[in-house]
């Protein structure tokens, strides 16, 4: 994981999950193992 990168509450970050700088995780998000989240990338929860 990347420096300034926001994660909700009861989120889920698979193994070797890479998240790019400035990415914000939406609570209750789930990241699978070996996903890439790009650069200032919003990631929808299921709120």
């Amino acid at each position: 994981m990347s420096y300034r990168v926001t994660v909700g509450a009861k989120s889920k970050i698979g193994k070797e999950a890479y998240i790019d700088i400035g990415a914000i995780i939406d609570r209750n998000s789930d990241i699978d193992d070996n996903e890439k989240i790009s650069i200032g990338e919003i990631v929808k929860g299921d709120n």
